[in-house]
């Protein structure tokens, strides 16, 4: 089997992750496993895991578009793949265009995977229009039951899953990296950390545990948030904004930034709590599954797929959205006496490539038939 796994970049994010975990899987399973992308800092991990790499930048919205649909379409017909799956809006638009200007008898299967609750547009309506349409949580296939036209029979929902050998339940950081980190940020010895993994930007929910340290700090003076990521692009002062309002709480002593990090896994190991506090509703959460699957307790407002993976292995953990009262409250029980997740039995990694790769399979031999 062949199969292309088409990307905007190679950039650490949900998409790109899900698109590496399969590329191994399908390498694992002896199958042919092509990336079409531009670059990104993911690109190493992927040739690790013996993908081939094809570079190609797709611009939506810029003349250049018109000459890199034409290299996308020579890639597809060089490569010659029986499934091509897309994970974004934009690439999803772009290989729709491509895909109508070829014989009927020369277009390769599309597989699409909805990662995030998507408002229709012609981008998003593009991706799911595949042949098949994979939600990574039941909060987003309702939502596309809801608000986009696809067969029930197109339809899948196959959570996110993580390696439970990659992240062991209790893992633990080792001497040589407590002693590396320490030396970089000699700040956060000694304290207790609240992490807050993700995009440095206003829908990541930063501002609530500000407001959390604030009212704590007084009685836990070694209370300390680590906020791990960096900015958008288009949002790029918000790093700002963040450290006036930090300023105007006198939380300077009290707040660390790391930017991105390739051992976020060490990251979510070594703190006290991690906390998904977004202002939007998610499809899912990878670094809160990450977290619980190491036994680090998890505090998380309580919607989207978030909720899903909240409820089945973590209930405690889980808070009225915008509830800054009983967010505080449950940060400080937690300080007081930390309460572990047990260690997860389901969202397996394993279970999720096999589930897609069985997908694959299952579209080809239709199609032969």
């Amino acid at each position: 089997m062949r199969v292309i796994q088409l990307l905007s970049n190679l950039n650490s994010a949900g998409p790109q992750c899900g698109a590496l975990e399969l590329s191994r899987a399908l390498i694992k399973a002896g199958h042919e496993s092509h990336v079409v992308a531009a670059d990104g800092d993911l690109k190493a991990a992927f040739m690790r895991s013996k993908a081939i790499i094809h570079p190609l930048k797709l611009s939506p919205g810029s003349i250049k578009i018109l000459w890199q649909l034409r290299q996308l379409k020579a890639l597809i017909h060089s490569i010659k793949p029986d499934i091509i799956h897309v994970r974004e809006p934009g690439p999803a638009w772009a290989l729709k265009i491509v895909i109508k200007s070829m014989q009927a008898g020369d277009r390769p299967i599309v597989i699409g995977t909805m990662h995030q609750v998507l408002q229709p547009n012609y981008r998003s309506r593009a991706l799911s229009s595949s042949d098949a349409l994979i939600c990574v949580s039941q909060h987003v296939y309702a939502h596309v039951q809801s608000h986009f036209e696809v067969d029930e029979h197109k339809l899948y929902c196959i959570p996110r899953g993580i390696d439970p050998k990659s992240h062991p339940y209790r893992y633990q950081p080792s001497i040589h990296w407590w002693n590396t980190i320490l030396a970089e940020y000699p700040q956060l010895d000694s304290k207790v950390w609240l992490t807050v993994p993700g995009k440095l930007h206003f829908d990541t929910g930063h501002q609530w545990i500000l407001d959390v340290i604030g009212g704590l700090k007084a009685e836990f003076p070694h209370i300390h948030a680590v906020f791990i990521g960096e900015p958008r692009r288009e949002r790029s002062n918000y790093v700002d904004e963040l450290k006036m309002r930090i300023g105007a709480l006198d939380l300077e002593e009290n707040v660390t930034f790391t930017g991105n990090r390739s051992d976020l896994r060490d990251w979510l190991a070594a703190s006290h709590l991690v906390l998904e506090l977004s202002n939007k509703d998610k499809g899912s959460g990878r670094n809160v599954l990450s977290a619980l699957f190491m036994g680090t307790p998890v505090l998380a407002w309580d919607r989207g797929g978030i909720h899903e993976i909240m409820s089945d292995l973590f209930p405690e953990g889980l808070i009225e959205p915008n509830n800054c009262l009983e967010l505080c409250q449950k940060v400080r029980e937690q300080i007081i006496s930390k309460s572990r997740p047990a260690k997860p039995r389901t969202y397996q990694l394993e279970g999720m490539t096999d589930r897609c790769l069985q997908i694959y399979k299952d579209l080809i031999k239709k199609r032969t038939e």
